[in-house]
This record gives structure tokens, sequence and C-alpha cells, in this order.
């Protein structure tokens, strides 16, 4: 009990010590969230806006309401038809949050340089309405939190978000082509695969430890194997039955290990689709589970 009474003591000491040293420029308020984004306004710069429930500050609909990044943090150049950016100017740090502007100099944002964001810590990122392709390792190794993707984009390139620790990427309807490795190794848990995806690449999904769901839309040709040794994949929802999937594709990497036990090398995926579809004789066929769509 003095233990305790000393504990909470000191602990009040240093609260009302923080408190009388504070001043109206403290970034410290209690159980307030502050995002440092640098962005531009008809007052210039903004820094520090506060929200108080994670969730909603992350939303698609609140950073999209963001006013763009400031141009002078945005490093580009002009190309043919328009502006490529090069890098981004703003503190690499978990803070702040980038809006990738759509026009510079009365010039449509067209293209990102590859590795933009290689191994970037912002809190998220934004990605302008006129690119058509997120290029090679663009968000390789990134920390990034939310990275929300626009309607209009059409490939993500090889290696896009290779090791990237972005739990949650929303694709667009627009999306047609998933490169190889694209979200491989990645910490990805689950994806929603749009209906006009023609094409995933191999290996697109391999290596994804943490991915759980994913759901196929459409029937995209699959080059295999798109999920090797993504081993703790629940379900994979498949709308359309006639998806193809390669023998090996949710191997298990305890199959390519001797000395593993046989239980050790089943794998848990669970494949859900129209009964009497390829995908129900693909399960039968490999040993998989099965559950047919209602």
């Amino acid at each position: 009990m003095k233990k305790r009474l000393l504990v909470l003591g000191l602990v009040t000491s240093l609260v009302l010590s923080m408190v009388a040293c504070g001043d109206d420029d403290s970034n410290s308020v209690a159980d307030t969230t502050i995002v440092a984004t640098t962005v531009s306004s008809e007052n210039g710069t903004t820094a520090g806006e506060e929200k108080n429930d994670v969730a909603d500050e992350l939303s698609d609909e609140y950073l999209l309401s963001l006013p763009e990044t400031d141009v002078n943090e945005i490093w580009h150049e002009d190309i043919e038809s328009g502006i490529r950016i090069k890098g981004v100017r703003v503190d690499n740090n978990e803070e702040a949050i980038i809006v990738l502007p759509n026009q510079i100099n009365d010039k449509e944002v067209i293209e990102l340089d590859r590795e933009l964001f290689i191994r970037s810590r912002y809190k998220a990122v934004v990605i302008n309405k006129n690119i058509k392709e997120i290029p090679y390792q663009c968000f390789q190794s990134s920390h990034i939190k939310k990275i929300v993707l626009p309607e209009g984009l059409e490939v993500i390139s090889i290696d896009a978000f290779y090791l990237s620790h972005t739990e949650y990427i929303e694709l667009p309807s627009t999306l047609k082509t998933i490169a190889k490795d694209a979200f491989g190794s990645s910490s990805i848990k689950e994806i929603t695969i749009p209906k006009n995806v023609e094409v995933v690449s191999s290996g697109a999904f391999s290596l994804c430890s943490d991915l759980e769901t994913v759901i196929f839309e459409g029937c995209p040709k699959m080059e295999e194997p798109v999920f090797l040794m993504s081993d703790n994949i629940k379900k994979v929802i498949c709308y359309d039955g006639n998806i193809e999937f390669s023998k090996d594709e949710f191997i298990n990497s305890q199959a390519l290990n001797p000395d593993a036990s046989d239980e050790d090398k089943q794998t848990t995926v669970t494949l859900v689709a129209p009964a009497g579809s390829k995908v129900e004789q693909y399960a039968k066929d490999n040993g998989l589970n099965f559950e047919a769509l209602d």
C-alpha cells in the first residue's frame, strides 16, 4: 500500500509539473490524435489539425476532404503531357498526411516516380486522381497507415507494395492489372480484387503471412502461383466460380520442409464459390475445404 501511494504521488507530481510548464504551443493534448500534415490553403501552410477519432481521421471521406499538399513541398518535373512527381519534401514522420496535387502550374499530374514512397512512414497518403499506374517499388517497405488509391487507376506495377506494412488497401474499380510480386511479403490482411481486374500476376500476394481473406468480384486470369506460401489465408471468396487457380496456388510453406508433419503441411484455406463451379472442383481435386455461396 505504501508503494502504491508513493507511485501515485510521483505520477501526480509529474502531471502537475507538465501542466505548469505547458504553453499555448504545446502539442500534448490528452486523448487527442494530432495529424501533422502540410497542406496548401488560403492562409498558407496548415499543420496540427486535431481529430479525436482515429478511425474517422483515416477514413477516405476525411482524407479526401483535406486540401492538397503545398506544391512547394513537392519535387516535380515537366514531362510530355503533364507533370511527374519526383519526391516529397514533407518530413518523413508518422503524423504527416500527404495529399498529392492534381495540378501543378496548370498542368495535370499524371505520373509518380519509381520508389516515390519507399520506406516512408507517413500517417496517410492520398494519390491524385490522374494517376493510371502505381510504379515499380513505389511503396516498398513503407510504414504508411492508410493509402487512398484513385478511381481511374489501372495498373499496380511490380513490387509496388512489396514488404509494405500497410494492412488494408482498397483497390479501385478501374484497376485492370496487378503485376508480379505487387504485394509480396506485405502486411496486407485482407484484399478485394475488383471485377474489372483482368490479370493477377505470379507472386502478387505471395509470402503474405498476415493475409486471411481474399475476395474476387470477377474472374481474372491467374498467373501461377499468386498466393504461394501465404500460409494463413482462411477464406477465398469467388463470386465468379470460373477462376482457374494453379495446382500449387495455396501450398503451405511447410509443405517444402521434408521434416514437417503431415498436419503442419495442411493448408487452412476454405474456397467459397457457386456450387458446381470450377472452383468447387478445384477444391475437391486439391483437398481444400469448400463452401457454396448462398
